[in-house]
């Protein structure tokens, strides 16, 4: 049996999203905390990049050799690897006992496409306010002594003297504070992303007071994917999880839930009248989702999340097209970043604009949800068509330009190791 080593910080969004899957999925595993040392010897040799979560596979036969061990870097790829190493339904004598017995994407198209959305916005858009909430200076200030603490705990188990754990946590911190303004933060866009924050809590605490689960009465792809912000950031920060506490208690009860449920597998609470149920799995006025159904309230933070962030995402595949056209070429090796563009965001008052970096990550992703929802022209149109109804036709008509670019360019995404290759396979299906 592998054994497995994941790297990472529980102040990493991403470290967040994989933690919390490999939890419910029932796979034993120990974290070995990045140090210097353990990114100079261990991270940037095997994933080529110095960027965390990094997942260990130990061979059996190596020990827990770091050096010799199989290295996945990306949580997307982690999860990939799990899902079809232990598929659902095997019972597997080598996962631990948890409640999630059901694969992380839902077997229906539509329902799977939500799911897969949800896990872009979370990845390229939300990680915009985890960020903010984090570094921007009016907040930092009030909470720097609280995160240096904590990036000095992570950086050595705390296993240092707590003075000598805050010095070194504000030399790691100086590290991530410079980031924001790439993800287009400014003084200009601070009063539309606060403004954003309280409305996403809005529409999530409603969905929260009828469902345990983004999706509805299951966990998936989206929970993990949305704590990863909502967990190691928003929820832990002391300035944003303030504002969850004391605006959406149901958001901060998912958190909690999505955190600690697996910890309950096999474990029931019985109220006074004798109901039992499994503990924090479900509500006892949920409603049921049908066959293929995406609940409405999920549909509200969808479309509200989609309808700044799709023109991001289009004209990040504009840009990235024009890069691969400029290089030609079979195989063309896409940067992380394309320079900058222009972006709005949507305010109480009308809308704001700011700069924020190209990330072709995005199209990566973009690129995962045309293969695994939509590699037919019908089922791009049934797809489009249920955005279209969902979240109106303006949003569905820029993400239709952004997946209509990218399937016209006739490439798709390949990974190899940290980076992203643009390869040509002919022209995959008709223009929509």
């Amino acid at each position: 049996m592998p054994r497995y080593t994941l790297i990472g910080t529980e102040l990493s969004l991403f470290t967040g999203k994989i933690k919390t899957y490999l939890q419910w999925k029932g796979v034993p595993f120990e974290v070995l905390l990045p140090s210097d040392e353990v990114y100079r010897n261990v991270v940037i040799p095997g994933a080529g990049i110095a960027m965390i979560p990094v997942l260990l596979i130990h061979d059996d036969n190596a020990g827990y050799s770091l050096t010799s061990a199989k290295v996945l870097q990306d949580t997307k790829e982690i999860m990939d690897y799990f899902e079809t190493l232990h598929p659902p339904g095997s019972n597997d004598s080598q996962l631990l006992p948890t409640p999630m017995h059901h694969p992380i994407l839902p077997p229906t198209p539509t329902r799977a496409f939500a799911a897969r959305l949800l896990e872009l916005l979370a990845d390229e858009w939300l990680v915009t306010q985890a960020m903010y909430w984090r570094w921007h200076p009016p907040h930092l200030s009030r909470q720097d002594k609280f995160l240096a603490a904590e990036f000095g705990n992570s950086s050595t188990g705390g296993l240092a003297p707590f003075q000598a754990q805050q010095t070194l946590g504000a030399k790691r911190m100086a590290r991530f504070a410079g980031f924001t303004p790439g993800l287009g933060v400014s003084e200009t866009t601070s009063p539309a992303l606060e403004w954003q924050f309280h409305e996403l809590l809005r529409l999530m605490e409603r969905h929260f007071d009828s469902f345990p689960f983004l999706l509805g009465n299951e966990i998936s792809l989206a929970d993990f994917a949305f704590w990863g912000c909502f967990g190691p950031h928003l929820g832990r920060d002391p300035v944003p999880s303030f504002l969850i506490k004391t605006e959406a208690p149901g958001v901060w009860e998912w958190i909690e839930r999505v955190n600690g449920g697996h910890r309950w597998a096999g474990r029931e609470v019985r109220a006074q009248d004798g109901d039992r149920r499994a503990y924090g799995m479900g509500k006892p006025h949920s409603q049921e989702v049908l066959h293929d159904t995406v609940p409405e309230s999920t549909c509200r933070v969808l479309r509200f999340l989609l309808r700044d962030y799709a023109p991001v995402l289009a004209a990040t595949v504009s840009r990235t097209v024009q890069y691969i056209d400029r290089k030609g070429g079979s195989e063309v090796s896409l940067p992380r970043s394309l320079g900058e563009q222009g972006f709005q965001l949507t305010h109480a008052d009308g809308k704001v604009g700011g700069t924020r970096r190209v990330q072709t990550h995005a199209v990566w992703e973009l690129d995962r949800i045309i293969t695994r929802s939509m590699e037919t022209d019908d089922q791009r149109l049934y797809l489009l068509e249920w955005v279209r109804s969902e979240c109106g036709e303006e949003v569905a008509g820029v993400l239709k330009e952004a997946i209509s670019a990218w399937t016209g360019s006739g490439r798709r995404v390949r990974r190899d190791r940290a980076t992203l290759i643009a390869v040509a396979e002919g022209s995959i299906g008709s223009k929509l």
